[in-house]
């Protein structure tokens, strides 16, 4: 897999990048304090999300392509909390932030579209799965 651009943006923390696009051969150069460690955090934590963890405020976009030069795009959002749940509801987990949104497209046809209240796979609306867990995970 190769990443070719990515944004992220953390609502809990209010700071973000915005789109880095990357070319073959990519060198993360600067002073110190510019933002090159939270670039590779942010990547770091798309695999993350990717396998299965659950982030407070974060958001990401990100354009990459297989070894056989497909392209996919992965755009979501976690919930942000600034203050946990008091009272957790039945569906709540401790430490756990439900997904807003999540798209994921390849070659731009659309395969997941996931918003509040539903998730379309191919454009069919799926049984409910967990609000916690990426589709790209699930």
């Amino acid at each position: 897999m190769r990443i070719k651009k990515v944004a992220f943006w953390d609502y809990l923390r209010e700071w973000r990048f915005e789109p880095i696009y990357f070319s073959n051969l990519a060198l993360l150069v600067g002073v110190s304090g510019v933002g090159k460690t939270q670039i590779l955090k942010g990547i770091l934590n798309l695999q993350r999300i990717a396998n299965g963890a659950s982030l407070n405020g974060l958001a990401w976009d990100v354009t990459f392509s297989t070894v056989n030069n497909v392209e996919y795009r992965w755009q979501g959002e976690f919930e942000t909390q600034k203050v946990p749940a008091i009272i957790p509801t039945e569906e709540d987990e401790i430490n756990k932030f439900r997904i807003v949104r999540e798209h994921l497209s390849r070659e731009g046809n659309v395969i997941i579209e996931r918003s509040n209240n539903e998730i379309k796979f191919k454009g069919e609306t799926t049984p409910k799965l967990s609000p916690f867990q990426s589709a790209v995970e699930i």
